[in-house]
């Protein structure tokens, strides 16, 4: 596997990474097997199947934002002065302040999805570009982030890494909705494209769970240029506040995977 290695870095131990990598996918297929009771299965509306799908993002500290938002309804800064720290944060954090700029944040930094599709390609001898025509520089990088990716590959087959953008991108709105830089009908039209692009890509909470954990790590990856630990450490976080929102909030194992539409 041809993870470039940058000057003066220690030798990659690829066999070690690959078996990290194991290990958190592993941790969260196990969690699903010995926890999973289909007579605890609750059948959710499209409001609270949407909370569900960005429960890791909202594990996250928010400035302005004193408690977890939870999964039952909207929440909503306090006060002005709180609905002005949270917009701040999400300034400093993904660079938008209002809703034309949180959509292109969410396009910019957001990529797992449609990165790994195009990795898909290549794999399949029917690339979806010529990466010859890309500079030097980037055309390594391009194949960095693709040899990173294809470590995946064995849990995600095809269903990809869309789980990471959809979930980051519904913490994303929850908290504009939460100081004011949406509405809830801005947020329900937003995030209903992205409770569809779910049921498009997946089956069930599992395949969710490990998208979700391939795509932060690939994410990450992207992010630092390449920092392997960093991405590795990255995955082994998120792969431990799955497993305890699978094994001890139940959010992603008694959830109906999908919601039930009003007649």
């Amino acid at each position: 596997m041809a993870i470039l290695k940058k000057e003066n870095e220690p030798k990659i131990d690829m066999v070690q990474i690959e078996n990290r990598i194991d290990q958190a996918m592993e941790k969260v297929k196990m969690a699903y097997e010995t926890h999973f009771d289909s007579s605890k299965v609750i059948h959710l509306n499209k409001e609270r199947f949407i909370f569900c799908l960005g429960a890791v993002s909202s594990t996250r500290m928010i400035n302005g934002i004193d408690q977890h938002m939870g999964f039952e309804k909207h929440y909503y800064c306090k006060d002005e002065a709180k609905k002005e720290m949270t917009r701040f944060h999400l300034r400093k954090m993904y660079g938008f302040d209002s809703e034309k700029s949180l959509l292109e944040a969410g396009n910019r930094m957001f990529t797992s999805g449609v990165d790994y599709k195009n990795f898909v390609t290549f794999w399949n001898n029917e690339p979806s570009f010529d990466k010859n025509k890309l500079p030097p520089e980037a055309r390594a990088f391009f194949d960095q982030c693709k040899d990173f990716a294809r470590l995946f590959y064995p849990y995600l087959k095809n269903n990809g890494m869309w789980a990471w953008d959809i979930n980051e991108r519904v913490g994303m709105l929850r908290a504009a909705l939460a100081c004011g830089i949406i509405n809830e009908e801005k947020f329900d039209a937003f995030a209903s494209e992205l409770a569809d692009m779910a049921l498009d890509y997946f089956h069930d909470w599992e395949e969710y769970a490990l998208s979700c954990l391939g795509g932060g790590a690939y994410f990450m990856f992207k992010q630092s240029g390449g920092e392997l630990e960093h991405a590795i450490h990255f995955m082994e976080m998120n792969a431990t506040i799955i497993e305890h929102i699978i094994q001890n909030d139940r959010v992603w194992l008694d959830a109906y995977w999908g919601f039930e539409r009003p007649n």
